[in-house]
C-alpha cells in the first residue's frame, strides 16, 4: 500500500521525485531540511489526518435528438485525484487534478483549468478560516456545490460558468452553535478582458436551521468585465436532508452587461458578434429517496430563461429562449463493505423553446434525451 499510494502522489504537487524503474520508493534523496520530515513521510506513517481518492465514472449512453436514435458510445464522465489533509489544528490543504478538462494553462492564473483545487486553509481559531489558492468560487445554488461525481446532468446556467478559480477566502462562524457563517471571498475573473484588476467579489451566507435539517446558501457577486461593463451573480440555495429524504431548490440569476454564459450570443452564427445586456435565470430542483443503504433513487429538473433587457446591435430586448430538463436516476450500491462504488441507470431529457427574437434569428436547438447505465467508484488510496 505504501508503494501505491507514493507512487499515486508523484502525480501531485506534494509528490516526492522517484525513479519509476525501481521498484523500491527511496526517500533518501528527496530535498529536505533535517528538522522537517517530508509530506509524503508523514502521510504514510498517518501523522498527518488525510485522505487520497481516485475518483472514477463511467457509462454507456444512447443519444436521441427529437425523437430520433443518434447512437451510443462508451464515455469517461469524471477521473480524478482528490487528496485532502489536516497537518495541524491550524493547518489544511486540498489538491485536486481532474483528467477531464484542459491542462492549456490559464494565461493570469498559470494554472490548468484541470487543476481543480491547490489550497491550504488556515484556522487560528475555531471560529475563523481563511483560504488561499486555487479554490470553488462562491456561487450558492447545491448543484453546483454538490460533487459533481454525482451529478449526471448539470443545468446550463452552471453548465456556462468556471467554478475553480485562485482567490481568497475568509469564513467567520456567526454564532456559538456554528450554525451561521459568513463568507467573504475574492478571486481571479476569468471572464474579464482588459481590465486592471480583473478580480470577483462574492460575499456568501450559509445558515442551518430547524435543527440542522434545513441549510441555506445565499451569495451574491460582482466582477468587472471590459470597458465599465459588469458581470452581476445571485444565488439561493435552499436544501433539506433528514431521514431518508434529501432535497433542493436551488434560483440562480445572472445580469450580465456582455454574455459571458454565451447562451444567446451562440444562437446566432457569428461568434465574435457577443450580445450584450443579458439575463439568465435558473430554477433547478432535486427529490432523492433513500430506501435502504444500498438503493436510492432521485427525480430532477430545471426551468431556465434567456433574456435580453435592452436593445444592442443585432440584438433586441426580449426573451430569447426557454428551456428545461427532466431527469430520473435510480441508483445501487451493491456491496456493503465497499461504500464508494455504485452502479446507476439515468434518463435525462432537455427540451428547448425559441421565442420570438431567436426565431428572428432563424435559430436552431432541438430537444434532446440521453439514456445512460454506468458506475461511480471513489477508490479510497489512503
Amino acid at each position: 500500500m505504501k508503494k501505491l499510494a507514493t507512487f499515486l502522489l508523484m502525480l501531485l504537487p506534494v509528490a516526492a521525485m522517484a525513479n519509476e524503474n525501481e521498484t523500491n520508493v527511496d526517500l533518501t534523496n528527496v530535498e529536505k531540511t533535517d528538522s522537517i520530515e517530508s509530506v509524503v513521510e508523514n502521510i504514510l506513517d498517518k501523522k498527518f489526518n488525510t485522505t487520497f481518492n481516485v475518483d472514477f465514472c463511467t457509462s454507456l449512453n444512447g443519444y436521441f435528438t427529437e425523437n430520433e436514435f443518434d447512437g451510443a458510445s462508451l464515455k469517461l464522465n469524471r477521473l480524478r485525484l482528490d487528496l485532502k489533509g489536516k497537518i495541524s489544528d491550524q493547518f489544511s490543504f486540498r489538491v485536486r487534478q481532474s483528467f477531464n478538462k484542459s491542462f492549456d494553462k490559464h494565461s493570469v492564473e498559470n494554472a490548468p483549468a484541470a487543476l481543480e483545487y491547490a489550497n491550504f486553509q488556515w484556522h487560528p481559531s475555531q471560529k475563523f478560516k481563511l483560504t488561499v489558492g486555487k479554490q470553488f468560487i462562491t456561487i450558492a445554488g447545491y448543484e453546483a456545490l454538490a460533487n459533481s461525481m454525482y451529478v449526471r446532468e448539470f443545468s446550463d446556467f452552471n453548465d456556462n460558468i468556471s467554478f475553480y478559480r485562485l482567490g481568497v477566502t475568509g469564513a467567520l462562524k456567526l454564532d456559538q452553535e456554528k450554525n451561521h457563517e459568513l463568507q467573504l471571498q475574492v478571486a481571479n475573473c476569468s471572464e474579464s478582458i482588459d481590465v486592471k484588476m480583473p478580480f470577483i467579489t462574492s460575499v456568501c451566507w450559509n445558515g442551518y436551521l430547524a435543527d440542522r435539517a434545513v441549510n441555506l446558501v445565499y451569495a451574491a457577486s460582482v466582477a468587472p468585465i471590459t470597458n465599465g461593463k459588469n458581470l452581476y451573480y445571485l444565488s439561493c440555495g435552499n436544501i433539506y436532508e433528514k431521514g431518508p429524504i434529501f432535497a433542493y431548490l436551488d434560483v440562480m440569476y445572472s445580469r450580465e452587461e456582455m454574455d459571458i454564459q454565451q447562451r444567446i450570443t451562440s444562437l446566432q452564427g457569428n461568434p465574435s458578434l457577443r450580445a450584450e445586456n443579458v439575463q439568465y435565470l435558473s430554477f433547478i430542483a432535486k427529490f432523492e429517496y433513500f430506501f435502504n443503504s444500498k438503493w436510492n433513487a432521485y427525480v430532477k429538473g430545471a426551468y431556465e430563461t434567456s433574456n435580453i433587457y435592452a436593445d444592442n446591435g443585432i440584438f433586441s430586448a426580449g426573451r430569447y429562449m426557454t428551456n428545461w430538463n427532466g431527469q430520473f436516476s435510480i441508483e445501487w450500491k451493491p456491496f456493503e463493505k465497499d461504500k464508494g462504488f455504485k452502479l446507476f441507470a439515468h434518463y435525462l431529457y432537455k427540451g428547448y423553446k425559441l421565442e420570438g427574437p431567436a426565431e428572428n434569428m432563424m435559430a436552431v436547438r432541438p430537444d434532446i434525451q440521453r439514456v445512460s447505465i454506468g458506475a461511480i467508484y471513489a477508490i479510497p488510496v489512503l
